[in-house]
């Protein structure tokens, strides 16, 4: 916990410091397992020599302290100027591996030579150089490394990250006991707040109780077998309560082998897709190789796939084996691949790529080429085999806005499940701001929205001229609003009310009036009803039937019934628990509402099966005949830098620390204690390692994602993707972050240009 600050920096300092070591082990360990350290060393040492004669290059280089150095440097914080050093030797400050070196780095030219014999001795070590350069370049798992070892945060935590954290920390404190009082008033809590409590009742036996060591007994006597399906998600919480629930099994398991307790975990490494419900499938790993906790396990590999035609199996291997990574890695969750084999055998010539196709579109304009070519490839395969299953996999629910518009206009039917946010739809955010209007008269957005929305139907120019008042020159209020909505819940003409509607045009006045008639009425009828009855009855009076019969997304009164609900039950979960309602907390509920299942049913008995639409993490343990899974060159939506950076490292020996850091832009709110130029000193290294490091984790789970998505298909997949053109009509790469990037090493020369 945070309740003690001097505990909390011991040990987010002593995590931090061994991450960094294992970090530096991992790039010795390398070195070592390619068996360059005699050759780089040699070369380090005669680079840092000739740095040490060379006072102006040395000034602005570390690679002169490599002078002298005989072996890799002990992979510990102390030598990390060392290890800097060595970066810097073999790579750019952009962090790319050199391909040429010259006096900067400690080689100068030959010409620089005072005799033949250095003159040779030049020439012979620069080559060396460029030798072990051109190895390493072979060497991706080695880049990688150097790579993180140059951006390691070797300043640590300061003084100045603590003004920050410790506030920071104890607000959290602070913030959890207030979750537990309202658990406990509400006598509701989540999935997370079961698993802590578990975790505190099976406490170890240095926080031994007789209460613990009744649950432990309880617990222990009770539970023989244990079955965990879909293990690669499991998180830190989840994986310690498993070892906790077990901890003594392997002793009884010695002392009763008749009757052994048994620990069943399933699980697909390559699989694991949900980092961002805090699942780290380095657990998995670490449990396939050492178990869970003292207790062993017995690794059983299905290699077998029944889902797929050979054509598919054996196009997934070719590709996603040069997408994942070569080597795991426990810490970032880099799961190599694995061979699968096809029940059809070898049927499948090895290059035949007839059942997968990449198809790429460059389209300035937008999608609109790739949304027609995902209706030609569904109209193909209908055509060819109309009671297959067809299935469009997202990685995000905007990749829809030019598809479905497509499907519809080509008459095909499509069914998709929590696809369309509710809120997005136009009688609920109408509904919304009727809402806060009437909840609060000086929500002066609201107010606005309501006289812009069909029922009024206000111009904009109208509008203007309620907002720019002449006279109001500091912008502070709105008068001539303010007067407009005054006379909308009174229905009396004020003087201030004539003067505000004098720029507003004939029909804009008598729109007015109307609306006027309505709201006045309800504003009566205020405190007599419930929130819900209040509201929804302004919404029937103001005709909300009819224009959500006729809305921008057709018929959608389904929709406004589903608000109502939602508005209900809250208002009544408010009441019971003695909480206020308000309407913040009905638009955060509303996030979390899609509009009801769209579903397009031809009347023919023998119609062919609508399309299904889901994203590719609801597609899992899903088989469709087709797959199509467009967008592929798309990134997802920029991520904002939080005040908070943290991660949860996972050690290779399962053990896990925490690293924390503040945004640096907090600190120099703080006015004396940090500068601008000494924020990149004081915590940046750490803050933007810590993000650095999370995206490499993103990196991996995506390249898992579109191998999700990509095993989906019984016998037909279609990639889709929309890519510039150079001027020779090259298509483009992808960018890095984008899914189509894992594969396009090997995809390039298959992409399929529609127009």
């Amino acid at each position: 916990g945070f309740e003690n600050q001097e505990a909390t920096r011991s040990a987010l300092e002593q995590t931090l410091t061994r991450w960094i070591e294992q970090e530096l082990t991992s790039a010795s360990a390398l070195m070592l397992s390619l068996s360059i350290e005699s050759d780089l060393c040699a070369c380090a040492d005669f680079a840092g020599s000739q740095l040490q004669s060379m006072p102006a290059e040395n000034a602005a280089s570390a690679i002169g302290e490599l002078a002298g150095i005989k072996g890799l440097p002990a992979p510990s914080l102390e030598q990390h100027g060392q290890w800097s050093a060595i970066v810097e030797l073999l790579c750019t400050k952009e962090g790319k591996p050199r391909k040429r070196v010259d006096k900067r780095q400690g080689f100068p030219a030959k010409a620089a030579a005072k005799d033949k014999e250095q003159q040779a001795v030049f020439e012979q070590r620069k080559k060396a150089m460029q030798s072990l350069l051109a190895e390493i370049q072979t060497q991706p798992e080695l880049l990688a490394a150097l790579e993180i070892v140059s951006s390691l945060p070797i300043t640590g935590y300061q003084n100045e990250h603590w003004e920050i954290l410790e506030p920071l920390t104890t607000c959290l404190v602070h913030l959890y006991a207030h979750l537990a009082l309202v658990f406990g008033r509400n006598g509701q809590c989540d999935y997370n707040e079961i698993t802590a409590s578990a975790l505190r009742a099976l406490s170890s036996a240095e926080h031994d109780s007789d209460e613990s060591s009744a649950v432990r007994y309880k617990w222990d006597q009770s539970i023989r077998h244990i079955l965990v399906d879909e293990f690669q998600d499991t998180a830190v919480s989840q994986f310690d309560l498993l070892k906790a629930l077990t901890a003594e099994w392997y002793q009884d398991n010695l002392n009763c082998t008749e009757y052994p307790r048994t620990l069943f975990v399933v699980g697909d490494g390559m699989q694991s897709i949900y980092g961002f419900r805090a699942a780290k499938v380095g657990l998995f790993l670490t449990a396939k190789a050492s178990g869970v906790g003292d207790l062993p396990l017995h690794s059983v590999e299905l290699v077998q796939n029944f889902r797929s035609t050979p054509a598919i199996v054996e196009w997934n291997n070719r590709h996603f084996i040069h997408a994942f990574p070569n080597a795991i890695d426990i810490s970032r969750g880099a799961v190599p691949y694995s061979i699968a084999k096809s029940i059809g055998g070898d049927e499948i010539p090895a290059e035949d790529d007839s059942a997968c196709r990449l198809l790429v579109s460059s389209d300035e304009q937008g999608r609109l080429s790739e949304a027609q070519a995902i209706v030609d490839a569904i109209t193909q395969q209908q055509v060819i085999a109309p009671q297959n299953t067809i299935a469009i996999l997202i990685r995000y629910r905007t990749h829809l806005d030019d598809i479905i518009p497509a499907l519809n206009e080509a008459g095909i039917d499509w069914h998709g499940v929590d696809l369309d946010p509710l809120q997005r739809r136009e009688v609920i955010m109408d509904c919304v701001s009727l809402t806060r209007a009437l909840c609060n008269p000086a929500d002066d957005i609201a107010w606005l929205a309501i006289l812009r929305a069909p029922w009024c139907g206000l111009s904009l120019l109208d509008l203007q001229q309620l907002v720019d008042d002449p006279a109001n020159k500091e912008k502070t209020s709105k008068p001539c609003l303010n007067s407009v909505v005054h006379y909308l819940l009174s229905y009396k003409e004020t003087n201030e009310f004539q003067a505000a509607i004098s720029g507003l045009s004939e029909e804009g006045r008598h729109r007015l009036d109307l609306l006027a008639k309505t709201i006045s009425t309800l504003w009566l009828q205020r405190g007599r009803k419930t929130l819900r009855q209040w509201v929804e009855a302004a919404w029937l009076k103001l005709q909300g039937p009819l224009l959500a019969y006729n809305s921008f997304d057709g018929d959608d009164r389904e929709s406004v019934v589903a608000f109502f609900d939602l508005f209900e039950k809250l208002e009544q979960d408010c009441q019971s628990n003695g909480s206020c309602f308000s309407v913040d907390l009905l638009q955060k509920s509303l996030k979390r509402l899609y509009t009801r299942s769209e579903l397009t049913v031809s009347a023919e008995e023998n119609a062919v099966p609508a399309v299904q639409i889901m994203t590719i993490h609801k597609s899992k343990g899903l088989e469709f005949d087709t797959v199509i899974i467009p967008g592929l060159d798309r990134v997802g939506p920029s991520d904002d830098k939080p005040l908070l950076s943290w991660n949860e490292h996972l050690f290779d020996d399962s053990s896990t620390g925490l690293v924390l850091c503040p945004l640096d832009a907090v600190g120099l709110m703080l006015g004396n204690t940090y500068s601008a130029s000494t924020s990149s000193k004081m915590g940046s290294d750490l803050y933007q390692f810590l993000r650095d490091e999370n995206k490499r984790v993103s990196l991996f789970e995506s390249t898992r994602l579109l191998y999700v998505a990509a095993t989906r298909a019984k016998s037909k997949l279609f990639l889709l993707a929309n890519l510039a053109q150079n001027d020779n009509g090259e298509l483009k790469a992808p960018t890095a972050n984008a899914l189509l990037s894992r594969l396009w090493g090997t995809l390039a020369d298959k992409a399929e240009l529609v127009a």
